[in-house]
């Protein structure tokens, strides 16, 4: 409970503008996710034939990473900026 509690009260501080990029970042990297689910459930078995969706998930799957770490320091830049 005391981590919930100290994150609701880190992101209630953030500026509009540094929330909004967050929310629309994890939004995104759900979406990713989704895609991810959906392609390796459309895919079926792994055959020769489906190899490039299995490939195409392996990336999507990827992508949440590689999208929230610039997204984090960009944040954090944004507050530290907005705090002088």
């Amino acid at each position: 409970m005391k981590l919930v509690r100290n994150y609701t009260k880190v992101v209630n501080s953030f500026t509009p503008l540094s929330y909004f990029i967050l929310e629309k970042s994890i939004l995104l990297s759900c979406t990713f996710l989704l895609c991810t689910a959906l392609s390796l459930l459309a895919m079926g078995d792994l055959t020769i034939d489906t190899y490039y969706l299995y490939k195409y998930a392996e990336a999507l799957f990827e992508l949440p990473t590689a999208l929230l770490i610039p997204v984090v320091i960009v944040i954090m830049c944004i507050e530290d900026l907005s705090r002088k």
